[in-house]
């Protein structure tokens, strides 16, 4: 996923766009999709994606309904900003890749 989103950037770029954008919405983790048990990892290196492909918005989304309070705090733990009630503001959980790797997360 991380390679098909380098490729959407760099072909947004090669046919002119100013900008480029993408979302992404994890519901299928709940339904044992091959490679679904290093999600979180996917998530953390989204953080690092963007260094080298600066997109203009990645978003991701999650219903918190679908969650409990442990998979929240890791979704929240990846993450350096949220929206809240409508708001963009820098999240106070967040932690580099790094950071999730020396504390055995990742």
């Amino acid at each position: 996923m991380l390679e098909r989103l380098r490729g959407v950037y760099n072909l947004g770029m090669e046919e002119g766009y100013a900008a480029v954008r993408a979302t992404g919405e994890p519901s299928w983790i709940h339904h044992g999709v091959p490679g679904s048990d290093h999600w979180l990892e996917y998530e953390s290196e989204l953080n690092n994606l963007v260094l080298d492909y600066p997109f203009s918005g990645l978003l991701c989304r999650f219903d918190a309904k679908m969650y409990g309070g442990a998979l929240l705090y890791d979704v929240l733990s990846v993450h350096p900003l949220m929206v809240v009630r409508g708001q963009v503001v820098r999240n106070p959980y967040y932690m580099t890749s790094a950071e999730l790797r020396l504390r055995g997360r990742i």
